[in-house]
């Protein structure tokens, strides 16, 4: 139940309702590279993560699920990992370097109070801040992949099987993506946030193919607009729902949640908030390659 709680709590909190989208001011970009993609491809499939020093401990959970059905090539990319775990990657997949070195996220000084005080209501200060650096990082991200079809999941995601099935919804001009709960759903509309024909999803697990029409302008949200918002999903919401993008439900097998029960058939399942990172940390007790 306190997954659900947690949940539903961030979502009805930090959903960018319409009114509250009328009062964005455009930060004044501070990205000085251009946003485009940073390799061609070269390769045809592959999976794509990412981490920095705050959340490469998760790198072993990662990857120990996904080497044990999976031989597609992975790149990690380098958000500010240590030395070590960069070692760690090129022992494992290709290390790329974050490219967009002069953006990073709004400080916490810079934001408004009211926001802090909300966000801060939700995670603690000690995880929030830190992962957010690397949550606003993920659109920015997905333009390093060198391959004609990628995946990318979340670090807190246990890959359960073959990701193959996934590539399917790899589209160069919509994106596949796994709908949030019914429960996210239920409350969000009870609360006017959303109409009963909107749908809302989750960022975890993104299959897509190269030059993807739609991932140049969600970086342009975010670097735009995350002054205002906790992480990048809750932009990407606002710009399904405002710019109607062709979004293709993906099954619930691709992201799956723990507080639905276990699942033999899930693909992927996601170990979201406070109590999955608990999960985790309880999983890499018992593991050796870290």
């Amino acid at each position: 139940m306190i997954w659900q709680k947690i949940e539903l709590i961030a979502c009805q909190r930090h959903f960018l309702l319409r009114e509250e989208r009328k009062k964005f001011k455009t930060r004044d970009m501070e990205l000085k590279e251009p946003i485009e993609w940073i390799h061609p491809p070269d390769r045809p499939q592959g999976v794509l993560v990412a981490s920095d020093s705050g959340s490469e401990w998760m790198l072993p959970f990662w990857w120990h699920h996904y080497a044990k059905y999976n031989t597609y090539p992975v790149v990690f990319v380098d958000f500010g990992m240590s030395p070590a775990k960069i070692e760690w990657c090129k022992q494992r997949g290709e290390v790329v370097p974050f490219a967009f070195t002069s953006w990073n996220p709004t400080p916490r000084e810079h934001i408004d109070p009211k926001l802090v005080e909300l966000w801060e209501s939700i995670h603690l200060p000690e995880y929030l801040w830190p992962a957010r650096r690397a949550w606003l990082k993920k659109p920015f991200a997905m333009l390093h992949s060198p391959f004609e079809k990628t995946i990318w999941t979340d670090l807190d995601c246990e890959v359960c099987s073959s990701l193959e099935p996934i590539f399917a919804y790899a589209y160069r001009d919509k994106l596949g993506l796994t709908p949030e709960p019914a429960r996210t759903h239920g409350a969000l509309r009870a609360r006017g946030m959303i109409r009963e024909d909107q749908t809302v999803y989750n960022a975890g697990v993104i299959p897509f193919a190269h030059q993807n029409v739609y991932l140049k302008e969600w970086v342009k949200e975010v670097a735009a607009k995350e002054h205002a918002t906790m992480g990048d999903q809750h932009l990407l919401w606002n710009l399904i729902l405002t710019r109607h993008w062709t979004i293709v439900d993906m099954p619930a097998i691709y992201n799956w949640r723990m507080v639905d029960g276990i699942n033999p058939n899930a693909v992927v399942i996601h170990y979201v908030a406070n109590p999955g990172k608990a999960h985790i940390k309880s999983f890499l007790t018992l593991i050796k390659d870290k």
